[in-house]
């Protein structure tokens, strides 16, 4: 799974409140321990979750969005400043 998809993933899970302790998620098959910290790592410096890894409000509002991260933030980012 690359980064943006496992990123994807691991805000909706956050999203829903199902993953409060990433590592202690029940997976069928457990991603790899750095697969999960390079996915909240880049969670973070997207601004979607905080230092204690809570969502943000845009975070919030990039969950609810079927798209990349990075493109979920252009496109909230952009309706705010209405940039068309």
């Amino acid at each position: 799974m690359n980064t943006g998809a496992f990123s994807r993933f691991h805000l909706k899970m956050f999203s829903k409140m199902i993953m409060s302790i990433p590592f202690r998620f029940p997976f069928i098959e457990a991603p790899a321990a750095a697969s999960v910290e390079n996915s909240i790592a880049f969670l973070k410096e997207q601004g979607a979750i905080t230092s204690s890894e809570t969502l943000t409000p845009i975070g919030q509002m990039l969950s609810q969005l079927p798209v990349d991260v990075v493109i979920g933030k252009m496109l909230v980012m952009g309706a705010l400043f209405h940039v068309s």
